[in-house]
């Protein structure tokens, strides 16, 4: 089943941002910020369902 989209645009006080807890200098965090996500999420999206057992 296909997850739905969560409205990201509110934070929440309690947990801050991950992104704002790790270095920005690190060599995974630059290599995953250069990566096509939304590509992977577009072209896997065909292999499931709406219907069916939550992810």
């Amino acid at each position: 089943m296909k997850a739905k989209k969560k409205n990201c645009n509110q934070g929440n006080f309690l947990y801050p941002d991950l992104l704002k807890q790790l270095n920005p200098h690190h060599s995974l965090l630059q290599l995953a910020k250069q990566i096509p996500w939304q590509h992977f999420d577009d072209e896997f999206t065909v292999y499931y369902s709406e219907k069916g057992r939550p992810a």
